[in-house]
């Protein structure tokens, strides 16, 4: 499932190429037939997210509420001057199209037309978005400080917070040296500001660089490369071995998804 770094890459790239233009919309695989009618020719105002949540807001107040789940898939294309899009590859939920460029959408869990009242109920469910300037950090702290609940599972509660996914949790807990399985109510409140501070740093560190990132950013201009050429991102996620110390990964099942940590650096406390 895409980091929420990832899905306001997508809102903000969306609103530059299609905002203030009337759009052709359609779908290819039929299944969102009925909302795609709707808004064809409308003129899209804005494209927005809160945690991986995408909205696209047209005139007459409706709205394109996005989730791509696991296995959804956007594909742009820029178009030439005259030339024509390709025909749709595989199952096209969603096709946006103008004389300049083609946006298909392909396997989200959540493709649907709704209106202002509709939004507001979605986002009276999440929780604060770490990329959000605004964002209420002390709610979040709230809603955690007397859980029993992992704090591995609080952070990828999105109706505690948005936009931390499987990567960024194990990476997170790594450099806060938390277990995954520290319950939330034995966080001090140093260590939750802490864990903040680092979450919105990462996550604005993968706006800039486009994709998910944990290394320090000394490391980042240069970081080690994988033997398949590509950069060294991680310090415990999907490896081996940990970055930092070289102990074996240790795996974990947690909130439906594996939890990856290293063992000797992140121990649970004494009491919990």
């Amino acid at each position: 499932m895409p980091e929420g770094h990832t899905i306001h890459l997508f809102a903000r790239a969306h609103d530059r190429a299609f905002s203030g233009q009337k759009l052709s919309v359609s779908s290819p695989q039929r299944r969102f037939a009925a909302g795609a009618k709707k808004l064809n020719h409308r003129r899209l105002k804005k494209v927005w997210a809160r945690g991986k949540h995408l909205f696209y807001e047209f005139d007459r107040k409706r709205i394109i509420h996005v989730h791509l789940g696991l296995h959804g898939k956007f594909r742009f294309v820029a178009l030439k001057r005259g030339q024509s899009p390709e025909p749709p590859r595989g199952a096209v939920r969603m096709r946006i199209r103008t004389s300049d460029a083609v946006l298909d959408l392909n396997g989200p869990i959540v493709c649907e037309v709704i209106d202002h009242a509709d939004v507001q109920k979605i986002l009276d469910r999440l929780g604060p978005d770490v990329l959000d300037s605004n964002a209420d950090a002390n709610a979040v702290w709230l809603a955690i400080e007397n859980r029993a609940k992992p704090i591995g599972e609080l952070l990828m509660d999105q109706s505690i917070v948005c936009g931390i996914g499987n990567a960024y949790r194990c990476e997170l807990l790594y450099r806060q040296r938390l277990h995954p399985l520290t319950p939330g109510k034995s966080l001090t409140r140093k260590q939750f500001d802490s864990l903040w501070k680092d979450a919105v740093h990462l996550l604005k560190m993968g706006v800039r660089r486009g994709q998910a990132w944990a290394v320090d950013e000394t490391d980042v201009k240069n970081p080690p490369m994988l033997s398949d050429g590509t950069p060294d991102r991680y310090n415990v996620y999907r490896r081996t071995n940990c970055r930092g110390c070289g102990a074996k990964i240790q795996v974990l099942r947690l909130g439906g998804r594996r939890c990856h940590l290293c063992p000797k650096e992140q121990k649970l406390p004494n009491r919990i």
